[in-house]
């Protein structure tokens, strides 16, 4: 079997070359990576979809990213199966795509994915026609049938199946599900010219129907994951004390949690359970610079300074471990592979020994237990079993601060953690509103000088003459609305501390480009992409999913005052249609 296996391989690979398109090309390390693997893989190429389409064959696209495990675990599991390779490259042509590097694509295949399969989340697999309209989809796929829902082999073969016996057939229910999704989308509204009234209205009923998510015991809002969500807790500070009171709470609960590393300063991602006990240990960039905004929110608002801690702290860690040699930063440092389970860990016999008498004040502070303080329902397989993972002091002390600094001199001489791939735009973007305001607010030289840096890399190396902006440095990716929007709040934020009208005026120009280029100003709404669609991107798809930041959207407002009505009118609605999620961003931006 093996043997017939191989020969399959060796007779595909023939046909599979005549589409080649290095991955070596694409800018996404990720991407990049997957030359091992024994499934003939393409970079997102036009000229790759061109041949597929004169030759008939079906495309065949794994949408993922180098920050998902489940992404990296179907690489390294599924995808070096000989069957599915064998499948794979028998049948279809087959695109490797980084979801960060493609934001308009991912945009559309997770709409798809949402509105014709009923799923969501990364990675992401799409058969298409050869004239690139989907057919068959899914999102996460397990190696196997164990797991209690259908494997990637048998999803695979179902693909094939529908293609090999009817592609007409195939073909018009790909063109009937682009169809559905081209519709407009109507959003709920108060008709043409909403009044003042009905957006108050609208706000008041979305903040209650949040408060009312509000767990008093642990302080947090919604369910599990606890995913920090820095814009809501923004928009309840500018409420009144019904709903600043949680907002405080909660970030108080989080500034004391094992979500904040108390040895670096860094927020990781979330965590798993619902008292804020074991995180996901990763920590990116955009949550240190979204959280630290809260809490420079949060101090300004009381007049409460240690309200800023947390806020140091996440942009100190961002500065220590996220800075890159370009001027730059990294997306993120990811401790979430096997290899790296213990990285954030510890055993009671590790601090006493480390910190001698300091030992038990420290234990004390960061709930460290002599059997370890993960529990067996956070670890159902006994994995950490021993060991604690540190749950933030706050506010701190001296004698706190100087035993952690010992511990984290102790933690880096562990095998190192992979380094991220470069963060994105937007994300830098929020990234120099954040260090502009810290250092402002905070009478901070560092973060000034920070700020400086990173406003001058963003100048060199993502805005291009033209206007435009790049994904991220050294890349020809299309960027996102997010990624203007985003910029756009960094060149305005360091332009009104600095006093650069120069800053100010490249800020007007990346929302004027936004709203030329993304905003449908008959329904107030952003799309994922321009109007004119990247060959082979099957739909302009909403930009849903990763919701515009609300301070950049509350720039619109000095772009133009049809604009700004048009957005105001998407986003009432967006407060009144109950199918909708509200996010934080939308609160925040409509917020007094």
């Amino acid at each position: 079997m093996k043997f017939l296996t191989r020969s399959i391989l060796a007779m595909v690979a023939a046909v599979a070359s005549a589409f080649a398109a290095p991955l070596s090309e694409s800018s996404s390390r990720f991407v990049r990576e997957q030359s091992a693997s024994p499934i003939k893989w393409h970079h997102w190429d036009e000229k790759v979809l061109a041949e597929a389409r004169a030759a008939g064959r079906p495309v065949y696209v794994f949408v993922g990213s180098e920050l998902s495990e489940l992404s990296r675990a179907t690489s390294r599991q599924t995808f070096m199966q000989e069957e599915a390779a064998a499948l794979l490259n028998q049948h279809f042509v087959s695109i490797f795509v980084d979801r960060d590097e493609q934001p308009d694509l991912a945009a559309a295949i997770q709409f798809y994915l949402n509105n014709e399969k009923q799923a969501s989340g990364w990675p992401a697999h799409v058969w298409f026609t050869p004239e690139m309209q989907p057919f068959e989809g899914a999102a996460y796929l397990p190696p196997t049938e164990e797991w209690g829902k259908p494997g990637f082999l048998k999803v695979a073969q179902q693909a094939v199946d529908a293609w090999t016996r009817d592609p007409a057939g195939a073909r018009a229910r790909a063109a009937q599900s682009i169809e559905s999704l081209e519709r407009p989308f109507e959003l709920a509204s108060f008709g043409d010219e909403p009044e003042a009234g009905d957006a108050a209205e609208a706000l008041s009923g979305a903040i209650e129907g949040v408060l009312a998510s509000f767990d008093p015991e642990t302080a947090a809002f919604g369910e599990t994951p606890r995913t920090p969500d820095a814009e809501l807790l923004r928009a309840l500070l500018r409420r009144d004390a019904s709903s600043d009171a949680p907002a405080l709470a909660s970030l108080r609960a989080m500034a004391r949690s094992a979500l904040r590393d108390p040895l670096d300063g860094g927020f990781f991602r979330n965590t798993v359970d619902a008292r804020w006990h074991l995180p996901t240990f990763q920590k990116t960039l955009i949550d240190q610079a979204r959280l630290a905004l809260a809490y420079l929110d949060a101090a300004r608002a009381t007049g409460d300074a240690t309200y800023a801690e947390p806020a140091r702290g996440a942009l100190d860690f961002t500065l220590n471990f996220l800075a890159a040699e370009n001027g730059g930063f990294l997306a993120a440092q990811d401790g979430t592979g096997e290899a790296h389970a213990g990285y954030f860990l510890w055993t009671a016999q590790e601090i006493d020994t480390s910190l001698g008498s300091d030992a038990a004040a420290f234990r004390t502070a960061h709930g460290v237990e002599a059997a370890g303080n993960i529990s067996e329902e956070n670890d159902p397989g006994a994995a950490l079993k021993g060991r604690n993972i540190l749950r933030a002091a706050w506010p701190t002390s001296p004698a706190l601060q100087a035993s952690a600094a010992k511990l984290l001199k102790l933690r880096l001489q562990r095998a190192a953690l992979p380094a991220g791939g470069p963060a994105t735009a937007g994300a830098q973007g929020v990234l120099l509103a954040t260090l502009a305001r810290a250092g402002e607010q905070l009478d901070e030289p560092r973060y000034r000088d920070a700020a400086r840096r990173l406003h001058a890399f963003l100048q060199k190396e993502i805005l291009l003459p033209s206007g435009e902006l790049r994904r991220w440095a050294g890349s020809s990716a299309i960027a996102s609305p997010v990624d203007y929007a985003a910029v756009a709040l960094g060149f305005r934020e360091w332009s009104r501390v600095s006093r650069d009208a120069k800053a100010a005026a490249m800020a007007d120009g990346l929302l004027a480009h936004l709203t030329a280029t993304y905003l449908d100003r008959d329904h107030g709404r952003f799309y994922a992409s321009p109007e004119k669609l990247r060959p082979g991107v099957f739909l302009r798809a909403p930009a849903v999913g990763e919701p515009l930041l609300a301070e950049s959207l509350a720039l619109l407002a000095g772009v133009s005052g049809e604009t700004a009505e048009a957005l105001r009118r998407g986003q009432v609605s967006l407060l009144a249609d109950p199918s909708v999620p509200v996010a934080g961003d939308v609160l925040l931006s409509l917020t007094p």
